[in-house]
């Protein structure tokens, strides 16, 4: 037996077939290399970068993780001989997965799922319309109309990605005898691919709360002093007439509680006096009251100018007249005064004469009479009690 194919036995009891150092300096190793070696790894790695981008690139990066895997087998390199054969099949194999799956794969938008938000919204007052516009990732704008009934969600699987924005109609705010009102005024998102959105308007009732107010005032009417008479007309939503009488003081602000929903008049009787030789006129207001909004209706006393200015007129026309008159009379009373006092003689009912106080013809019948006068009738003088003549 040669030196190369001596067994030898070792200590540990089992053969061991060794080179000799003669052998080792005859023997040469090469370490492969070249397109046999290579070429299946490469084309694997690239298989794999094709196959991320299958959805631009479809089944490329399958054709050629095909080609990787063939090459590989038909290189006519020995498998241990070549760069990571396992590796460069996994990678293969993968590669073509994932350019199969992608190729045939395509994304789609997602759901917008839009809902109203109202508690106390009842199944009887139907739907709501919302306005829908929007602008596409195509650059294009968009624009629907819904019928949404609040507090049930709303699904719209059929919309290209873009953003959305959502508006409530104003006049479906409105339902039956209630109000309803936005806490957002509108809604609004972005659609995606794969990625479902949510979109939400709330609206809120609106309490009837509101409060109807009336102030009674005037420039120069001292509060607390002068009452007046309202009179107050309407009609009510259901076409009944409504009328009230109260009074109120100038001044005064007064909260009509126990009004409801109508068209109301308020007025002063009587919408024309005078205070203090000033003529106030107040003209009626008119107001409508919905129960959900304040509203303050003011009656205010304005001077009348013109009545005014008759009024005064007709005071100065009646000073003037009765200043003259007392003048007349102060003038009678000087001029009887400066006039000396005239003698008073009595006559009887038979005689022709005239006579003094206590004259004895007087016991049967006594008339006083000034002297001239008597004389101006034909009277003379008695002789018994003997009057001036």
């Amino acid at each position: 037996m040669s030196e190369r194919g001596k067994v030898n036995s070792n200590t540990d009891g089992y053969d061991d077939q060794r080179l000799t150092h003669a052998d080792l300096e005859h023997a040469s190793y090469c370490y492969p290399e070249g397109k046999g070696f290579l070429a299946p790894f490469v084309m694997s790695l690239i298989a794999l970068v094709l196959g991320l981008f299958g959805q631009t690139l479809p089944l490329l990066g399958l054709i050629v993780g095909a080609a990787a895997l063939a090459l590989k087998r038909i290189s006519g390199v020995p498998r241990n001989d070549q760069k990571a054969p396992r590796t460069t099949t996994a990678i293969a194999v993968l590669g073509m997965l994932l350019s199969l799956g992608l190729s045939f794969y395509h994304p789609q938008p997602g759901t917008i799922t839009f809902e109203i938000d109202a508690p106390d919204w009842q199944a009887s007052y139907g739907t709501i319309s919302v306005e829908v516009t929007g602008e596409l990732d195509s650059e294009q704008t968009f624009n629907d109309t819904l019928e949404v009934t609040p507090n049930e969600p709303y699904l719209l699987d059929d919309y290209a990605t873009g953003s959305y924005t959502f508006v409530v109609a104003a006049e479906d705010l409105e339902q039956d005898d209630e109000r309803f009102e936005l806490i957002d005024t509108s809604a609004a998102c972005q659609l995606e691919l794969e990625k479902d959105v949510e979109a939400t308007i709330r609206l809120a009732l609106v309490p009837r709360d509101g409060k109807l107010t009336l102030a009674l005032s005037g420039t120069h009417i001292p509060s607390d002093t002068q009452q007046a008479t309202i009179n107050v007309t309407g009609m009510q939503p259901n076409g009944e007439p409504f009328t009230d009488t109260f009074m109120m003081t100038f001044g005064a602000t007064r909260v009509l509680y126990d009004y409801g929903e109508g068209d109301y008049t308020f007025s002063i009787d009587p919408n024309l006096f005078t205070l203090d030789d000033t003529v106030y006129t107040i003209s009626p207001q008119q107001c409508s009251f919905n129960e959900y909004d304040d509203v303050s209706v003011n009656l205010v006393a304005t001077v009348d100018v013109q009545a005014t200015q008759q009024l005064a007129e007709q005071h100065a026309a009646e000073r003037a007249a009765a200043e003259a008159a007392a003048a007349a009379e102060a003038q009678r009373q000087r001029e009887a005064a400066q006039q000396p006092t005239e003698l008073t003689v009595y006559i009887t009912d038979t005689g022709a004469k005239y006579h003094m106080s206590g004259c004895r013809y007087l016991r049967q019948s006594s008339h006083p009479i000034s002297l001239s006068t008597a004389k101006a009738q034909g009277y003379t003088a008695c002789k018994v009690c003997d009057p001036p003549n």
